[in-house]
């Protein structure tokens, strides 16, 4: 299995959409800002991995503050934080060279409540051709030349 491979399978179930299974908290899933609606499909799945991943280690950093100190409950939960948090690191490590960037909108806490997408431009089909009325072409005469470099030139 290649590093690659075997790194995205490690990540994969943090990328599902936790909002499917029972009882997780509605307010953990992190509002979007930012992009275009209307994008590729692609980026609408990178989108929403992002979001999934941000509301999980919400919900974690949310079940971790109800903690005591030295509840056994803790260290599993500090554990699963930093997977998604390594997560998170993945998938800027995957989409960021092709533009696809989220940043985190964060309070007091590590808790993150909105997430603003910025991506690279979208291509619409066949690109314009760029007009532009200014020039870089110089007119020299060539009676301006003559006789400078030309050892025949009286």
């Amino acid at each position: 299995m290649s590093i690659t491979l075997h790194i995205q399978t490690k990540y994969l179930p943090g990328y599902h959409d936790p909002r499917t299974m029972p009882s997780f908290p509605s307010d953990c899933y992190p509002a979007e800002q930012g992009g275009e609606s209307a994008v590729p499909e692609n980026v609408q799945e990178a989108k929403a991995m992002f979001k999934a991943v941000y509301a999980r280690r919400n919900a974690c950093l949310h079940d971790l503050s109800r903690l005591p100190p030295g509840d056994p409950a803790r260290p599993p939960l500090a554990e699963q934080v930093l997977f998604l948090t390594e997560a998170i690191d993945h998938l800027e490590d995957v989409y960021a060279p092709i533009g696809l960037v989220a940043e985190p909108v964060m309070g007091e806490t590590m808790f993150t409540s909105e997430l603003i997408f910025t991506h690279a431009p979208l291509t619409r089909g066949r690109s314009e051709p760029f007009e532009s009325s200014f020039s870089f072409y110089i007119p020299i005469p060539l009676a301006d030349l003559k006789g400078k470099d030309d050892p025949n030139a009286s």
